[in-house]
Parts: structure tokens; sequence; C-alpha cells
């Protein structure tokens, strides 16, 4: 197995108007069409927000990917950090790192296929609000936002 990795269309918040990466994957499309309808709003909650559209590449082929990395106003040490894959896997990393508080939340499945990406924004926006009263003890609200949208494969219990 070899890896290429490369980047394309590099978008960040800090300049007066957020730029959001073209894709011709039809699901990351409507993604990021999703945000952009949404990005006033995101650019009013959040400190920084980046976006990038990332190959990978294998022997096997070529997968493309949205990863966005989003910087709270809980603190400004705190993020969420999504991999939306072509194939509508995703990856959910949200957490905060400050002289009081330290707590990692991590949820990974496939976006079902009935959510749309209006109710995925809406749920980076919920999550987004919920880190103003976050602490290791609650970051299982994340799960109450996220699990109801991300269908995981059945785990071994021991």
């Amino acid at each position: 197995l070899t890896l290429k990795h490369w980047v394309e269309n590099l978008s960040m918040a800090r300049s007066s108007k957020l730029i959001f990466p073209e894709s011709k994957n039809d699901f990351l499309s409507e993604m990021l069409m999703s945000f952009k309808k949404r990005s006033k709003s995101l650019k009013h909650k959040t400190i920084e927000i980046s976006i990038e559209r990332i190959f990978e590449e294998y022997d096997e082929g070529r997968i493309e990917r949205i990863e966005l990395e989003i910087e709270t106003y809980s603190s400004n040490n705190s993020k969420i950090c999504l991999n939306i894959y072509q194939d509508r896997w995703v990856s959910v990393n949200c957490w905060e790192r400050t002289k009081n508080e330290k707590w990692d939340w991590f949820y990974e499945g496939k976006l079902l296929p009935i959510v749309e990406g209006q109710k995925f924004v809406e749920a980076v926006e919920e999550s987004l609000s919920s880190f103003y009263q976050m602490n290791q003890d609650k970051v299982e609200k994340f799960s109450a936002i996220w699990m109801p949208l991300l269908a995981r494969g059945p785990e071994l219990v021991i």
C-alpha cells in the first residue's frame, strides 16, 4: 500500500469572507453547500474555521475528504475537528485544553442516508453551543447529538 496525500483549496476564516472549496462528489458538495449556507452564523459563533479538501491516493484508488477545524469561543484552546469522507464516513473530535479543563470526545461512523447536509450542520452548531457548559463529566452530551446521525457497525463486547 502506498499513500499519497495532498490538499487542495485551503480556506481560512480569519479572512473577512469564508471561501469554500468545491467537490465533484455529490455528497461532499452537499455538505460544503450546507456549511456555506450557514457560514455567516458559524463565523459569529467561532474564532476560526479552516476547511481543507484532501485527497488520499492508494494503489486501489483515490479517496476525497473534507476536513473542518473549528476553534470555539468557549476558550481559545477548544476545537471541533470533522473529517467527512466521500463515502459518508464521518469522524468528530471535540476537545478543550485549558489550565482548569482538559477533556476530549471522539466519535465516528457512517452518516445515515436520511441525514442531509442541513441536519449535519445543525449538529455542528449544537455542538458549538455545548462547549460553554462542557467539562470532563459532561462530554457524553456530544453523544446525544452525534449518535443518532452516525451509524457504527457491530462492536465486539467482551
